[in-house]
């Protein structure tokens, strides 16, 4: 019989062969984690290192959401993080006929809209003025607010070369 944190490894050692082709190392590294925090859970609440894929049902996932919340005291957005890496594991068992039933069918997930705010221009012309003695400090700085002004993420001003940036309709150089 399948064994959920067994089938939750086996995953990620698959994931972990596509980092580069699709799937970055972060994204392993969160499966990874969630994987070790269902083992606890598990671990927790019936005192076994693992759980058979059948006997997964509604209940353990509200049992699993709640010792997220209460026990590791994530916030809402947190564990639906977690209990959604889970929902793709036990999918992925759903459809590889492991299991018969769905235990996530009536299970809603649940997040909250966060205002993460953002800074003013005075703020970030602050930013911007700012001087460091350490040199590697105004270099994060500035790819801070190179994010800030064109919207990309860390990671993706970490990715991008020279071949990004094009000549685009306007005559002008344009992130492509």
């Amino acid at each position: 019989k399948q064994m959920l944190v067994e089938v939750f490894k086996q995953h990620n050692e698959e994931l972990l062969k596509r980092i580069g082709k699709g799937i970055t190392k972060r994204s392993v590294d969160k499966y990874e984690l969630s994987r070790k925090k269902l083992a606890y859970f598990i671990l927790h609440q019936y005192n076994i290192k693992d759980i058979a894929l059948n006997d997964i049902k509604y209940n353990f996932i509200t049992q699993f959401e709640t010792y997220l919340l209460s026990n590791c005291g994530y916030k809402i957005n947190t564990s639906a993080k977690y209990l959604l890496q889970l929902k793709h594991i036990v999918t992925l068992a759903f459809n590889n006929g492991w299991i018969r039933t769905d235990p996530f069918k009536n299970f809603n997930l649940r997040f909250e809209k966060v205002d993460r705010g953002y800074l003013t221009q005075e703020e970030l012309n602050k930013i911007m003025q700012k001087q460091f003695a350490i040199q590697r400090i105004g270099q994060v700085r500035d790819i801070f607010v190179f994010s800030c002004f064109t919207g990309l993420a860390y990671i993706d001003v970490k990715n991008l070369t020279e071949k990004d940036i094009k000549i685009s309709f306007d005559e002008k150089l344009w992130i492509m």
